[in-house]
């Protein structure tokens, strides 16, 4: 059994993801709006309790998410091929985390 498969069976994991399986993106009708995307990352620890990875925003005067605990992600860029690519691109960038190589997308 891979470490993904144990993950999966966590009751709380597998409500999460049957969720995410039902769940539509939200698409905003404005052509000004920037599309973004965040990953979640999920873990088990020794205890076979799930564990959720946060970042803290820097600190920048003026700025409204300034200091706040956020999952990674950010603004889509025009050599991102998809929203998946966004919040992969950005989760390295902000944590040096690379999740084509340690991780598992699902949804």
């Amino acid at each position: 059994m891979t470490s993904f498969d144990a993950l999966r069976r966590e009751p709380r994991v597998a409500k999460l993801l049957a969720e995410l399986e039902v769940h539509a993106a939200v698409e905003v009708d404005d052509p000004s709006a920037r599309r973004a995307a965040v990953a979640i990352l999920i873990r088990l620890v020794e205890s076979s309790e799930p564990e959720i990875f946060f970042i803290q925003r820097a600190i920048y005067e003026g700025d409204p998410w300034s200091g706040q605990i956020a999952f990674p992600g950010g603004r889509e860029e025009d050599d991102d091929s998809s929203l998946a690519d966004t919040a992969i691109r950005e989760t390295f960038e902000e944590t040096a985390i690379d999740l084509r190589e340690c991780a598992e997308l699902v949804g």
